[in-house]
């Protein structure tokens, strides 16, 4: 298995629960581009290998040399299948000449991502991935709307698949029973939830101004902010700016009063969602969103933007709602927002509105709440890695 790092992501965290089952049934070995920064929380004993060893500096060498390696690694190791993770570690992987089975994994959205620059996007879109990808036996997307995107660019529909990402079901309900150290919060208001990392991507900036538009409107939710990142202090300075009560956990003294509470990063993020009342989900792009599961799982019901992959297929009941939203829409477990426009007070206008609806209509937020569970039931992690064994068996 090979992936660029094994830091504390949602695709890393992918990576890691696939190592853990797949480990289970054949002999994996784990290939990093950088060894130095594994998450403490993902212990494993297999064989861990050091990619860039001496990598050069140019760009060009860099990726020769990492084709060389990797070509080597593969007859050392009498490796059959390399599964690979990542857009980086997907070209390499299709790249190298080897006698084994080359299946890539792809987690995001090609059409957004603004974590790229224009031309990097153009070059993957045009040029690296419907090139490069059909070399590989397997394209495996996380999601059906990514499946489309791939064969829409070049990518042999024969080769592609899609295998949702999968969860622990049974324990991330036991884990959302334990009690979390702002329960008094909990007990006295209405909280809104969001779980990600604090950076651009997930856009939390904007949850911060939904809030404020939400307290202008006399509502009184307040919202819980589970992540950590290198946006954490401008968050911060932004939630000041809008006059929103900030607690920022370890550093200020806790009440029930603030209307914002960073809570940084958390082993357990399903006892903040459990005690919810909805989840809220702001990113620019994603593939399928492992907090939304999660959300489903706690059987808590989710307010989330329409990005390009991901919401649809969680939302609705069946996974292929095809209509187009123009301000909001309900789904199965909750609702979709349209998707960010220039018009950024009609943007929170929509949100304040699909949030206040799906709160303050009881009888439907208790329907999308006794959809979440038997939704998060279909990704559960047994029927998911059976998906996954009879694809490398196939190879």
């Amino acid at each position: 298995m090979l992936t660029t790092e094994m830091t504390l992501g949602g695709a890393e965290k992918v990576f890691y629960e696939h190592l853990m089952a797949f480990s289970k049934h054949y002999k994996v070995y784990v290939c990093l581009f950088d060894t130095q920064h594994i998450y403490e929380g993902f212990p494993f004993e297999n064989t861990l290998i050091h990619l860039d060893e001496t990598p050069p500096k140019n760009p060009l060498s860099r990726w020769l040399y990492r084709k060389k390696r990797l070509q080597q690694i593969i007859s050392d190791y009498k490796i059959d299948v390399c599964i690979s993770h990542m857009e980086g570690p997907n070209f390499l992987n299709s790249i190298t000449n080897s006698r084994c089975k080359k299946i890539l994994v792809a987690h995001g959205s090609i059409t957004i991502n603004p974590q790229k620059s224009f031309v990097d996007k153009l070059l993957s879109r045009y040029v690296l991935i419907p090139h490069l990808y059909n070399h590989a036996d397997r394209l495996v997307t996380v999601s059906e709307a990514l499946k489309q995107e791939h064969i829409e660019i070049g990518v042999d529909a024969n080769k592609v698949t899609c295998i949702q990402n999968f969860f622990d079901v049974a324990l991330i309900q036991s884990q959302a029973q334990l009690p979390t150290p702002i329960d008094a919060v909990f007990d006295k208001h209405d909280v809104l939830v969001n779980v990600g990392r604090l950076a651009n991507q997930k856009n939390q900036q904007f949850l911060l101004r939904v809030l404020h538009h939400l307290i202008q409107k006399g509502r009184t939710e307040k919202l819980v902010i589970v992540g950590d990142g290198s946006l954490k202090q401008d968050l911060i300075a932004l939630a000041n700016s809008l006059s929103l009560r900030v607690v920022a956990v370890g550093i200020d003294e806790a009440t029930t009063e603030a209307d914002v509470y960073f809570m940084g990063a958390q082993a357990n993020p399903h006892q903040f969602i459990s005690r919810s009342k909805l989840f809220l989900l702001s990113s620019f792009n994603e593939g399928f969103p492992l907090v939304l599961g999660e959300s489903l799982a706690c059987g808590v019901p989710i307010v989330a933007v329409d990005c390009p992959t991901g919401p649809r297929e969680l939302l609705s009941s069946d996974g292929t709602y095809s209509a187009a939203v123009t301000s909001f829409a309900s789904l199965a477990c909750g609702n979709l927002v349209r998707y960010f426009t220039h018009d950024e007070q009609a943007d929170l206008e929509n949100w304040a509105v699909a949030i206040s609806n799906l709160l303050d209509d009881k009888e439907r937020y208790q329907e999308a709440k006794n959809r979440c569970q038997p939704k998060a039931s279909q990704y559960d992690r047994q029927v998911i890695v059976k998906h996954w064994l009879s694809l490398i068996d196939s190879l």
